[in-house]
């Protein structure tokens, strides 16, 4: 896994920009894609790919005829209410991790 430090050093030799610049740069795009998620925005970056938070509500399942068998002793099955953050990545990405 390539930490925080490794990339704004190699972003920094790649860009010729100093590396305190682009730690500076990556920290306010972190911030800022944080804040949009939390306003409930989708954020887009072309070329990595799409960030976004979905809520999904709670359920419950009640088994009735031949899916009872799928249920632990019939008994009826509730998911909570959550939140995931998702990154959708962009085909520009999958296309390079996955070469020709």
């Amino acid at each position: 896994m390539a930490s925080q430090k490794e990339i704004t050093r190699r972003v920094s030799k790649r860009s010729k920009v100093p590396q305190d610049t682009v730690r500076r740069v990556l920290v306010a795009l972190a911030d800022e894609l944080t804040e949009a998620m939390l306003r409930g925005e989708v954020v887009t970056l072309w070329g990595i790919g799409r960030f976004r938070r979905r809520y999904y509500r709670g359920r419950t399942m009640i088994p009735t005829g031949g899916e009872a068998r799928r249920f632990h002793n019939g008994v009826a099955l509730s998911t909570s209410e959550r939140l995931l953050k998702r990154l959708r990545a962009g085909m520009e990405v999958f296309d390079e991790v996955d070469g020709p």
